[in-house]
């Protein structure tokens, strides 16, 4: 969100009671002049830092010009999905933070001018000219970031390409996992429309089996298959009163508002909060989850965290916003249980006491108990959001294939390619959870693979 610096934040007020953006679009005034502040590196160390290799200086002169269109062809050559990126990509740990003319004033905000031309430019584009059909078909499982950046880039080859997703819309973790005050999921369904306008069939509530399998898609006549899964899983914490009435898990939580208000499924509806509500971790997905639980009217909201705000590994600006939102932190504190009255509601929640410890294997303090020092608050409900883990069926689907001991998918890091013959994994049941962007390189490096793969058969 650095574009707050060219425009600001709406008042946290005003933001909290509905689900709009945070920050509204700059304007083209605004990002003719950020972009003419590039210095327009030879080396580029912004791109270089953009792990799908953005032009960024590329970028800058087309937009200095006002030539937003040429800017927004070129967008598509990098990244298939410019507006959802513009919008949640952690810049300042990627292109923004290897600018150079924050040595000078400020870094420019990249990703402001990323999302204006998406927003105003990418739908107007002429459709991409692509490679003749090839004869050979490959088949994607799960359209999120990784799998549709696989698909697009494989269909500009000439394949007939075909994506299997279990849920309803496509956009894996960027459809559902991410709030619209982040992501307007308007701008998502542009962005697959592009990769549909190419000829990539996408079929969702098809979710592939563990008794089909990849095998299964071999038989069916498909020459390659990349699989792009995700994570869906919400990681238990293994305390009593998780099955409780009033504890979500994350993910369904932040699924069932944008099922709500991103795709108006009929048969769902917003979870209505009241009274106090304990998000429990200190990811970037806890701190969706409290954003978006004072926006549906709960009166205090409070992230719970084991270590200190040092240690947390949400974004800095994320906790900042929720910070402005009314959202309070307690530290160096975890569940020990969730108590419930004589119909299984939530009443409280039983906490301990925690100390750091010498660095973990995450290089993070290590958080130790205190014995003795529980205590329990009133609590009307709790949201687990302590991480995500694959699908039980992940191991059935590539069967035949080691996994990792958290159950991820072991490739070649520049390829993506697996230990199984045709078979290639990407974004977040390989890495176990990162960025969009991240997520969306790999699927393009895949494709590449896989195309060298077929051509060489």
């Amino acid at each position: 969100m650095l574009e707050s610096r060219l425009v600001a934040r709406r008042a946290a007020s005003e933001r909290i009671r509905d689900f709009g953006e945070i920050v509204p679009g700059p304007t083209a005034q605004q990002v003719v002049l950020e972009a003419g502040r590039c210095l327009l590196c030879d080396d580029a160390p912004c791109s270089r830092a953009c792990p799908v290799g953005l032009d960024i200086p590329g970028l800058m002169r087309r937009t200095k010009s006002k030539d937003f269109l040429s800017a927004a062809r070129l967008l598509r050559q990098f990244c298939v999905l410019p507006g959802t990126c513009g919008r949640v990509c952690p810049v300042e740990n990627l292109c923004v933070g290897a600018c150079l003319s924050k040595a000078l004033s400020s870094p420019i905000a990249i990703n402001a001018i990323q999302r204006f031309v998406a927003d105003v430019a990418y739908d107007r584009l002429e459709p991409v000219v692509k490679a003749a059909p090839n004869g050979k078909k490959v088949a994607v499982i799960g359209s999120g970031p990784a799998g549709l950046g696989a698909a697009y880039d494989l269909a500009l080859k000439g394949y007939e390409v075909v994506v299997f997703e279990q849920k309803p819309m496509p956009g894996g973790i960027a459809a559902y996992g991410i709030p619209p005050y982040r992501l307007p999921k308007d701008v998502l369904k542009r962005e697959i429309a592009q990769v549909e306008a190419l000829g990539v069939t996408i079929k969702t509530q098809s979710p592939i089996s563990a008794k089909t399998g990849v095998s299964g898609l071999f038989e069916e006549g498909f020459d390659a298959v990349f699989v792009a899964a995700g994570l869906w899983e919400s990681t238990p914490m293994g305390i009593p009163g998780e099955d409780l009435n009033g504890v979500y898990r994350a993910l369904d939580f932040l699924s069932a508002i944008n099922e709500t208000l991103g795709f108006q499924v009929k048969d769902k509806g917003l979870p209505t909060l009241k009274g106090r509500v304990f998000v429990i971790g200190g990811g970037n997905v806890a701190m969706d989850c409290a954003s978006s639980a004072k926006r549906l009217g709960a009166e205090e909201v409070t992230v719970v965290y084991r270590r200190t705000e040092a240690e947390m590994p949400a974004w800095r600006e994320e906790i900042e916003v929720a910070r402005e939102e009314g959202v309070k932190f307690m530290f160096l504190t975890a569940p020990v249980r969730i108590i419930g009255d004589s119909d299984r509601n939530v009443t409280a929640l039983e906490c301990k006491k925690y100390r750091l410890g010498d660095p973990d294997e995450s290089g993070r303090p290590r958080p130790i108990p205190i014995d003795g020092s529980e205590f329990v608050l009133k609590a009307d409900y709790v949201i687990m959001g302590v991480g995500q883990s694959p699908a039980a069926d992940v191991a059935g689907i590539v069967s035949g294939l080691a996994l990792s001991p958290d159950g991820l998918i072991p490739v070649d890091p520049d390829t993506g390619r697996t230990q199984m013959e045709g078979v290639f994994a990407g974004g977040d049941i390989v890495n176990g959870g990162r960025t969009v962007v991240e997520a969306l390189a790999s699927g393009r490096a895949a494709a590449s693979a896989i195309d060298r793969y077929l051509s060489s058969r």
